[in-house]
């Protein structure tokens, strides 16, 4: 992992792009390649492993509150969709992890989201949780928000602990913002 992607993701992703930094720097210390989710953890270890979306899949919908997991439990906030406002579209998106763009108030960012039904924690509902790569300092429950899901990064798999489905989010960040610096993602953002 270059030192210019370990910057950008302080300076993209705050207070997350801090611990992957610290973690990738930890890595390569120890004589690794990158900061690699834990052994046995699937997904897109890198951007040539992503499958693209033809066409870029658009959702839209007011914020929701979710199940209070992702910044509490992982670290990793999310900004879940309402699932009534994203009505059938929601049976028609394969379940996984996804990167692209989030438009929030006329402001686009990049963004990590889930689309399933969260087999590590037995959820009866399919929901779509973007994670988006920035530091708020307020919820914005209830405002619209549209994404753009550019790549489909790994499916979803049940984690036999926190620690490997942390260390899989921070794979899914660090792979997401690495695929967007890229620009070859960057006309799907006139989607939102």
């Amino acid at each position: 992992m270059s030192a210019t992607l370990l910057e950008a993701g302080v300076f993209l992703a705050g207070s997350a792009g801090a611990l992957l930094v610290a973690r990738a720097r930890a890595a390569m210390h120890r004589g690794l390649a990158s900061a690699a989710p834990a052994a046995g953890v699937a997904g897109a270890s890198s951007i040539k492993a992503i499958t693209r979306c033809s066409p870029p899949i658009v959702l839209s919908g007011p914020v929701s509150k979710g199940f209070g997991r992702g910044g509490k439990l992982l670290g990793c906030p999310t900004a879940n969709l309402d699932e009534a406002a994203l009505g059938s579209k929601l049976d028609t998106i394969e379940t996984g992890v996804y990167f692209g763009w989030a438009k929030l108030e006329g402001t686009v960012y990049k963004m990590v989201t889930s689309v399933g039904w969260n087999p590590t924690f037995h959820n009866d509902k399919k929901t779509v949780e973007p994670h988006i790569l920035h530091e708020f300092k307020a919820d914005f429950y209830g405002k619209p928000l549209s994404i753009v899901l550019s790549g489909r990064l790994r499916p979803e798999l049940e984690f036999k602990s926190m620690e490997e489905l942390i260390s899989a989010i921070d794979n899914d960040k660090a792979v997401a913002l690495e695929a967007l610096a890229t620009g070859a993602y960057d006309a799907d953002c006139a989607s939102l």
